[in-house]
């Protein structure tokens, strides 16, 4: 089973998983690692993967598969005004870019070229993701 299986079974069988990290990261350990109120290796614990890892599975399920949503309202609250927050700073960039505008000027017209059409893409890439979310 990868990793990821790993997370949404323990964020599936254990709802209270789903509001806290530290949580999830020990019921992943728990059943896949058989680590039951026993006392580990170094060797073990260096090969176990890290509470990063799992951060980013749950994020990745909960906020982009929209799988097992948080059971706290009030961690659903707060999830949902950090997602607002950074829709509004990709909706203000081409507002506020005038620091990038004086960049670019001392940069040759290849360069910033290439930095704008990088930096479009990236905005392209995000509104049309977040587009999505909000349709389902």
């Amino acid at each position: 089973m990868y990793l990821k299986q790993e997370v949404e079974y323990c964020l599936k069988k254990y709802p209270e998983t789903r509001n806290n990290d530290r949580l999830s990261t020990l019921m992943v350990y728990t059943e896949f690692y058989w680590i039951k109120n026993q006392v580990i290796t170094y060797k073990q614990y260096l090969n176990l993967p890290t509470n990063d890892i799992i951060k980013r599975y749950r994020a990745i399920i909960q906020n982009d598969e929209w799988k097992y949503k948080p059971t706290s309202e009030k961690i659903l609250l707060y999830r949902q005004k950090n997602r607002e927050k950074r829709l509004r700073t990709v909706k203000n960039y081409k507002k506020n870019d005038t620091i990038i505008n004086k960049w670019l000027n001392t940069q040759s017209k290849k360069e910033t070229c290439k930095f704008r059409k990088a930096i479009n893409n990236f905005i392209w890439y995000f509104k049309n993701k977040w587009n999505q979310k909000d349709n389902k």
